[in-house]
């Protein structure tokens, strides 16, 4: 798999042996005490906009069922995941919401489409935000490392090699104009993306 490099920061050095999203193989732990402070803006965004319905890509645990729901507002909500165990374990009365499939084949469109910490684990970030576009009625909203420059470092772990991309800032504005909700420079960023 090879990425569309458009200026000379930006590294190429994903091969034939990517095998799918670092979070198949990391401790959820991390997740579960981390990601729920992440998407707090996003999430926040996203409550303001309901009433429509939700597809959470990467949902993880469910966090973000869990703060739409205390927002009192009406919504459709759909979880997708590679591995949906957590969001069950954390709402067994909820499991139909929760399906383990890749985000790629969902053909469905949804209102708005939110996605917090996947697209740094895939090798061509531009292919998941043109997807994450498709899919999206009116918005998608987008939690991810974005920094000033942008990267694939591979990385090697008792299952394997998987790799995290650093989205390039100017890259991303010239391409796709995103709305800044949040941006913490070389960490992460939080923004919005208009089908």
């Amino acid at each position: 798999m090879e990425l569309h490099v458009l200026d000379e920061q930006e590294v190429s050095i994903v091969g034939d042996d990517w095998r799918g999203p670092l979070h198949q193989w990391e401790d959820l732990t991390r997740y579960k005490e981390r990601l729920p402070y992440k998407i707090q803006p996003a999430g926040k965004w996203l409550t303001e906009q309901l009433p429509g319905s939700v597809l959470d890509i990467g949902c993880c645990g469910g966090y973000l069922l869990d703060h739409l729901r205390r927002s009192g507002k009406m919504f459709s909500y759909k979880g997708v995941d590679f591995d949906v165990d957590a969001a069950i374990q954390l709402h067994p009365d909820d499991q139909a919401l929760f399906s383990a499939v890749d985000f790629f084949d969902i053909q469905e469109k949804y209102d708005y489409i939110f996605c917090a910490r996947v697209v740094l684990h895939l090798p061509d970030w531009r292919s998941a935000l043109d997807k994450l576009l498709q899919l999206a009625n009116k918005a998608v909203v987008v939690v991810t490392t974005v920094g000033t420059v942008g990267c694939v470092s591979r990385q090697t772990t008792e299952a394997g090699f998987v790799y995290r991309v650093t989205i390039n800032k100017q890259t991303l504005e010239k391409e796709y104009r995103p709305e800044w909700i949040e941006y913490k420079p070389d960490k992460y960023g939080t923004f919005i993306l208009w089908p």
